[in-house]
């Protein structure tokens, strides 16, 4: 379970968020960042200083809860959305654009203490272990460890996996790309199969062997387990990124340049 969810409540009514903070107390695991009266500085707020999940009153004066969750997802697709409020008309609402929970006043302390636990449930299995990094040097994080690769040629495996973007790649596609000199054949291609093996090894070594899916056609990575800088720029977001892209690697001079230097 994750060790430590930060949480903001966001109410109009101040006596709401005060027993939403006296039942946070004493409440392992969880830190209660800040509480907003006011949606508008919440969403200021939020914007600069992400956190695993918000607590939101529907009803509100200027930006309504559910406009405020809209804006929150959009930003953070993983953030847990848990909706308070009086009226239960507004649980379609809250069904149509994803929140996570709903918990309605009057609650009790244990409510709320039930919603909290699901919260860290939930976080727990949207935090992904394994992180790539391709700008710069290449590595592949798990659980915020570096991946020690004693084989140059599995790393470099994993690097051609990754830059393909969850694409199958074929064992002569692969063995073309790591020896370009050579021809592919039955012979030679045991070569590529003994790196996958030690690939396959090494990630499951360090508890992270979902990341490679093995096909009868080939190999390729699941994107769904994984957060990675150059899947995050491909999709548009707006991180700045300094370095070149795996610069390590010749072969990386094929691809586009939009790909590899921002």
């Amino acid at each position: 379970m994750k060790e430590n969810l930060t949480i903001v409540a966001v109410d109009d009514e101040e006596y709401m968020l005060e027993q939403f903070r006296m039942g946070c107390d004493g409440v392992k695991g969880i830190t209660l960042v800040k509480m907003f009266d006011d949606s508008l500085e919440a969403a200021e707020y939020l914007e600069e200083h992400p956190v695993d999940a918000v607590f939101l009153d529907v009803e509100m004066p200027g930006m309504k809860g559910i406009a405020l969750a809209e804006k929150l997802r959009e930003k953070y697709p993983q953030i847990i959305i848990i909706f308070i409020s009086a009226y239960e008309s507004y649980i379609l609402d809250a069904i149509h654009m994803k929140c996570d929970y709903y918990l309605l006043k009057p609650y009790s302390t244990e409510e709320l203490h039930d919603v909290i636990q699901q919260a860290r449930l939930l976080s727990t299995r949207l935090e992904k272990k394994v992180k790539i990094q391709c700008y710069g040097d290449f590595q592949i994080y798990s659980h915020h460890r570096p991946v020690a690769f004693r084989s140059k040629k599995a790393k470099e495996l994993a690097a051609i996996l990754v830059h393909n973007n969850g694409r199958i790649v074929t064992p002569e596609e692969a063995f073309n790309i790591m020896w370009p000199d050579k021809e592919y054949d039955n012979y030679t291609g045991s070569a590529y199969r003994k790196v996958l093996t030690k690939l396959n090894t090494t990630l499951k070594n360090h508890g992270c062997e979902e990341v490679l899916v093995r096909t009868t056609k080939g190999c390729r990575i699941d994107k769904k387990v994984v957060e990675c800088d150059y899947y995050d720029y491909l999709d548009g977001k707006n991180v700045d990124y300094t370095d070149e892209y795996m610069h390590e690697y010749d072969w990386v001079e094929q691809c586009p340049q939009e790909q590899r230097v921002l």
